[in-house]
């Protein structure tokens, strides 16, 4: 993917999934500052290699890469909550990141049918 575009697609990344995880780790006890710096640390360890590495990997197709890169950030941000918020259950990381992630892409697909259409 284009380096132009990188910031716009993390700032909408950032603001779909940033009130979900605090929302939904409401319970955790841990303000809502440091709830969202975690959530933003796991975003920045996964926005990067979903928008360029894996568009890159040879061999695969725009929906493979897509779906693929998808589900590791679903499964590394899920083990970044799990690992750093207290009392955070396995299952319980993976239905978060899932939600947040799933929203964040449906909102990019969405603002990208907008712009093309």
């Amino acid at each position: 993917m284009p380096l132009a575009t990188w910031p716009s697609a993390f700032l909408v990344t950032v603001l779909v999934e940033l009130p979900i995880v605090v929302a939904l780790t409401r319970d955790i006890p841990l303000s809502s500052w440091r709830r969202a710096a975690i959530a933003l640390v796991a975003q920045f360890a996964t926005h990067p290699l979903v928008w360029f590495y894996f568009p890159s990997l040879v061999g695969l197709a725009h929906n493979e890469s897509l779906w693929l890169s998808e589900g590791w950030a679903w499964a590394a941000e899920a083990a970044i909550y799990w690992l750093v918020l207290p009392g955070m259950r396995p299952w319980r990381a993976f239905g978060i990141s899932g939600i947040a992630n799933g929203l964040s892409l449906g909102t990019g697909i969405a603002l990208r049918a907008l712009a093309i259409g």
